[in-house]
């Protein structure tokens, strides 16, 4: 198996290197084929009811397509991953301001991910094989095993989206099939009303920031850049919503917290781990590649391997020791800062200038739009002021608004 290989870290991805959009479908796909969006939709649905929750759903979908079309779009336009291309939105010195940030949200999640699966695992095995393995030694030999499919890059990535996705929509239809006769039982269900619309599109849109930043890392390898695009909706308005929707329905007929805990109590144990797995295994991956690739454009080397396994490590240890619950507390607050990003690499990215010569330091607008979108909003949270109701759409409102303005005033 041939780990060391060009992944690009500190130049665009040549022409030839380029391939089509269908890596980026398998991958994107692939990492919502999670728990964390199986929990998220019978959330949703529980709270909302099948006709509001379905709407918040798609609504939702729409929105993180947009702007993942747009950074997908900037990616393969330019053969730049995310971390080089914010350099072109906040200048070469506060670009690593957000390299940090992304770095250390990205290695954090990786961890949490070895963490609780772990967690489930540990059970999982107990339930129903009789077999007692402790949750940090199965999560120590996932993370390796998750590293592994990270050193190979781009492909690795997609390979594992290939298997998690029909993975993922057989388990869906399995539930539904045992489920059929009681779907009628869906439309009279009461709504738990937990959460309203806005709060779960603000959900949805939250749960998908940190991958509408990161899309670059994997549109930079496409030919053309509608190709890109066209994958991009292809997965987040097609098949995103209808996956979030089958993993819903069975778990609120089932009165259980997600389509996993279904599976499991129709005596599907070992399939819905394998489903847990893969999943986690994409997503966990997909964070360990670019959280390295933030780690080496920001210490200036060319080979991420060492990267992916420093960083990994780190992950490791963070579960290893134990602390992973409360690194995850700390990853929640790190993400008011995460909207307000995607947002400026979208508007600088569409109007930057090929012919400038020199990046700059700093980008002052660029750095004020992200501030005041951060402060927009952590303002709805808290209920002090609101624009939209929505804690995401206000940030992402007003930093996009700013950074507008501070274009105009360049020219």
């Amino acid at each position: 198996m041939v780990l060391e290989h060009q992944e690009y870290t500190q130049t665009a991805v040549p022409k030839e290197q380029r391939r089509s959009g269908w890596h980026i479908f398998f991958i994107v796909t692939g990492t919502m084929c999670g728990l964390p969006t199986f929990v998220l939709s019978a959330r949703i649905i529980n709270a909302l009811g099948i006709i509001n929750g379905s709407l918040a759903i798609f609504i939702g979908a729409a929105v993180i397509a947009t702007l993942a079309s747009a950074t997908s779009f900037l990616g393969a336009a330019s053969g730049l991953s995310h971390a080089l291309l914010s350099e072109r939105a906040f200048g070469q010195t506060g670009a690593g301001l957000v390299r940090v940030l992304l770095a250390t949200s990205l290695i954090g999640w990786y961890g949490a991910n070895i963490g609780l699966l772990g967690d489930t695992a540990e059970h999982a095995l107990s339930d129903q094989f009789h077999l007692t393995i402790s949750s940090p030694l199965i999560s120590s030999g996932l993370g390796i095993l998750i590293m592994l499919a990270a050193l190979r890059g781009i492909g690795g990535l997609e390979r594992i989206g290939m298997i998690v996705i029909p993975a993922s929509i057989i388990g869906i239809l399995i539930a539904i099939f045992h489920v059929w006769h009681d779907l009628p039982r869906l439309s009279s269900v009461a709504p738990t009303k937990e959460m309203n619309i806005g709060e779960a599109l603000s959900s949805i849109i939250g749960s998908y920031i940190v991958g509408i930043i990161i899309q670059p890392d994997y549109s930079r390898f496409v030919r053309v850049p509608y190709h890109a695009v066209a994958a991009i909706l292809l997965s987040l308005i097609v098949v995103y919503p209808l996956m979030m929707l089958g993993a819903a329905i069975p778990a609120v007929v089932e009165h259980k917290a997600n389509l996993i805990a279904v599976l499991t109590a129709l005596g599907f144990g070992a399939p819905a781990l394998v489903i847990l797995l893969l999943g986690t295994w994409i997503d966990a991956s997909a964070c360990l590649y670019s959280g390295s690739l933030s780690v080496a454009k920001q210490i200036n080397i060319r080979r991420i391997t060492p990267c992916i396994i420093g960083c990994g490590l780190c992950g490791i240890c963070i579960n290893f020791l134990g602390i992973y619950g409360l690194y995850l507390r700390f990853l929640l607050l790190l993400g008011v800062g995460l909207p307000p990003i995607a947002a400026i690499l979208i508007v600088e990215g569409f109007f930057y200038r090929e012919n400038q010569m020199k990046l700059p330091r700093w980008r002052p607008w660029s750095l004020i739009a992200w501030l005041l979108g951060v402060v927009a909003g952590a303002m709805c949270s808290l209920g002090s002021a609101s624009l939209t109701f929505i804690p995401t759409f206000d940030a992402i409102l007003v930093s996009t608004t700013i950074a507008l303005i501070g274009v105009l005033v360049k020219r």
